[in-house]
């Protein structure tokens, strides 16, 4: 799936949860490499994260929720980082209990091998960070 898609169907759910909370309740901020956009990327890796940090960290937050992704090409490597202003996680190892981060994870793993990663760092009642790092294939894509 090119990652232009996976952005737009972020966008939508952005749009959802911000309807469903009754307005503006989550502002969301999107600073991805034009060069990205037409690279491929698997179905549903990123939208999985942003679900995360609406439902575990915006939505238990008191006032405002921003979500943050970043994506950059770094050589021949991809690198997004989903941050949020949510409510952090106090016990990191809650992270592998949800299906969908473990999920995310292990497809990771699985699809781009050793090289990729999935860093997730959090302070409670400051917010989480998740970055995930994957190879391009030599056709310019990300191994999708």
């Amino acid at each position: 799936m090119p990652i232009e898609k996976e952005l737009e169907h972020i966008r939508h759910y952005i749009t959802i949860q911000n309807i469903r909370y009754g307005g503006d309740r989550i502002d969301f901020i999107e600073e991805v490499d034009k060069g990205l956009l037409d690279k491929e990327i698997l179905k549903l890796l990123l939208q999985p994260i942003i679900e995360n940090a609406v439902f575990h960290g915006v939505e238990p937050k008191i006032g405002k929720g921003l979500i943050k992704i970043i994506g950059k090409l770094e050589g021949s490597f991809v690198r997004f980082t989903i941050s949020d202003n949510g409510v952090g996680i106090e016990d990191l190892n809650l992270i592998e209990q949800g299906f969908g981060m473990k999920n995310v994870r292990e497809r990771i793993e699985l699809y781009y091998g050793s090289t990729s990663e999935f860093i997730v760092k959090s302070e409670v009642n400051a917010g989480t960070t998740i970055t995930i790092r994957f190879p391009l294939n030599k056709e310019g894509h990300a191994h999708a």
